[in-house]
């Protein structure tokens, strides 16, 4: 979504009155169309929370208006820009719950997955957020697999994907360095099953073929370099599967 641009002065009226126990500002709503607009400015000049807040009043005061189902939306919106991404997903969780129907709810699927996706770490450390993005990227594509946000969904999912098949390498590897072939065997088979469009592919169908030829089960270490031969005759992990088989002639 771009951001909004001005369209000069924008006039409306908010009556401000004293929050009785804490002395809050609290924004009671007079024009819910000037304040939505003015709020849009508000995002635009990066007084996000303020934008919010005027956000959440029009939703209290005018719940029934189309401008309250616009600033449920934007809200999540303003959220994310500020930083504050959980509570950006839970305010496009809230927008799917209330408008579940609505023409735009697919853009609240890409907001919530956008911000589960931005709290990605690196390979190195534990994957749990990656799944969560994954799964959220997911849930856009196959709901709304027509929707315009579809396309960059899909790229960040197979960021995921390699995130998570990067981790699983690492562990496989350091079993198979530990000469614990069969728990690295079943990583490697869970890379080939479930993430075969990542870059660790061709090294996890090598690898397997290596740990079935050192196992001695040589029908199964030549079908794997088989499969690696067929579909990238080109790598350099099919060229050490092959010289591997030689060994077996």
């Amino acid at each position: 979504m771009k951001r909004f641009k001005g369209k000069g002065a924008i006039f409306f009226f908010i009556l401000v009155i004293q929050g009785c126990s804490h002395h809050d500002k609290q924004v009671i709503v007079t024009d819910p169309k000037a304040l939505y607009e003015g709020s849009l400015v508000l995002i635009q000049k990066e007084d996000f929370g303020q934008a919010i807040k005027n956000f959440d009043a029009i939703d209290r005061d005018f719940p029934a208006s189309e401008f309250a189902v616009k600033s449920n939306m934007m809200k999540s919106y303003a959220f994310y820009l500020k930083g504050e991404l959980i509570d950006a997903i839970f305010a496009a969780e809230d927008f799917i719950k209330k408008y579940p129907a609505h023409p735009n709810v697919d853009y609240m699927y890409y907001m919530k997955a956008l911000c589960e996706y931005d709290q990605i770490v690196d390979v190195e450390r534990d994957q749990k957020q990656t799944i969560k993005a994954k799964e959220a990227l997911e849930e856009l594509i196959i709901k709304y697999p027509y929707s315009k946000y579809v396309e960059d969904a899909k790229q960040k999912r197979l960021y995921t994907y390699n995130a998570i098949a990067g981790k699983e390498m690492a562990i496989a590897a350091l079993y198979q360095n530990q000469g614990k072939l069969i728990p690295a065997l079943i990583r490697y088979r869970a890379i080939v099953k479930d993430y075969n469009d990542t870059i660790f592919i061709e090294e996890a169908l090598y690898r397997m073929t290596e740990i079935y030829y050192k196992m001695g089960i040589k029908k199964d270490a030549k079908m794997y370099a088989a499969v690696l031969g067929y579909n990238y005759p080109s790598s350099p992990w099919y060229k050490k599967a092959y010289d591997l088989m030689q060994k077996t002639k």
